[in-house]
């Protein structure tokens, strides 16, 4: 009978300690991905501020835009970009299409063109500047709508990532350029 108590004993204990190491590597896993799941992805996140504005020179003979557009990586991860899909895209508010009531502005169909074509990613803390000069069809033109579109590349070895989008807008007013004539051009 001693021998089977001192069976029994020696498989409690040999149970009790494989509960309690199972019990500290399940508590070292669990802190382990709280701290993925709550710090990391919160100081990991891929964090851009985007910023356009412009200038447009409008004279009877041309309308021309000076489009600044600015990238700043804020966070703590190297962001990718995914080539030939960041967009500049321009929208024109023309007569034709005001009204004399109170309404929201009909812009015209956007244009599109690619932006930041040589940069492939953007480090923490850096920033991108880039200015494109585009000419626009003479007409009565109002107002321009400039929208900046960022996309992140997909991590190929990470399977669970999305693609991430990023935009900004400005409207920029279309009054004529004091002192240069359609004859200047």
């Amino acid at each position: 009978m001693e021998t089977v108590g001192a069976f029994l004993t020696s498989w409690r204990d040999a149970f009790a300690s494989v509960q309690s190491i199972s019990t500290v590597v399940a508590v070292i896993i669990a802190g382990v991905w709280a701290y993925y799941k709550i710090f990391a992805g919160k100081l990991y996140y891929k964090r851009l501020e985007l910023s356009v504005s412009g200038l447009l020179f409008d004279t009877r003979a041309a309308h021309l835009v000076l489009a600044k557009l600015c990238i700043r990586n804020v966070g703590l991860s190297r962001v990718f970009l995914e080539p030939g899909l960041s967009t500049l895209e321009v929208s024109e508010y023309v007569l034709e299409n005001y009204e004399s009531i109170f309404h929201s502005a009909v812009w015209d169909e956007s244009k599109a063109i690619s932006v930041f074509e040589d940069h492939e990613f953007i480090e923490p803390g850096e920033v991108i500047y880039e200015e494109r000069l585009l000419g626009l069809p003479v007409g009565s033109l109002l107002a321009l709508k400039l929208g900046l579109r960022v996309l992140s590349r997909r991590r190929k070895l990470a399977p669970g990532t999305r693609q991430m989008e990023w935009n900004a807008i400005s409207i920029i007013e279309a009054k004529p350029v004091p002192g240069l004539a359609a004859a200047d051009l």
